[in-house]
């Protein structure tokens, strides 16, 4: 799947999930700009670790052990945000992990639907 798709889906998927946040915990535009970014990063991150060089270029960080691995960070950032008071620069940084969590994610979900697939 090409670089646009990827970014347009992660921004897709951030604008929800931002809004969702902000109906629990208010966001500020510093917070949306940082989240903004790293969801782009989280976006493109398994295109830069394993390049599109070959047709078989997808390897561990584009497998099914990947995404379950940062599902799971992505759940535990989520939980750390609602559950626990954290100082505003903390909060940032956690915000930021799930951002980046997310478009990764979701770039092994829509790559899962292509004819390749992922890898076990």
């Amino acid at each position: 799947m090409r670089r646009e798709f990827h970014l347009i889906i992660g921004i897709f998927v951030f604008f929800m999930y931002a809004y969702l946040l902000h109906g629990i915990h208010s966001i500020t535009i510093g917070y949306f700009v940082l989240g903004f970014c790293a969801v782009i990063v989280g976006s493109i991150l398994p295109d830069i670790l394993e390049p599109a060089t070959n047709s078989k270029h997808r390897g561990i960080f584009h497998s099914w052990w990947a995404l379950k691995c940062i599902v799971c960070i992505f759940g535990i950032s989520v939980a750390i945000t609602l559950v626990l008071a954290l100082p505003e620069s903390t909060k940032g940084i956690v915000f930021a992990v799930s951002c980046c969590a997310l478009g990764y994610s979701f770039h092994l979900l829509a790559d899962s639907t292509t004819r390749r697939g992922l890898p076990d």
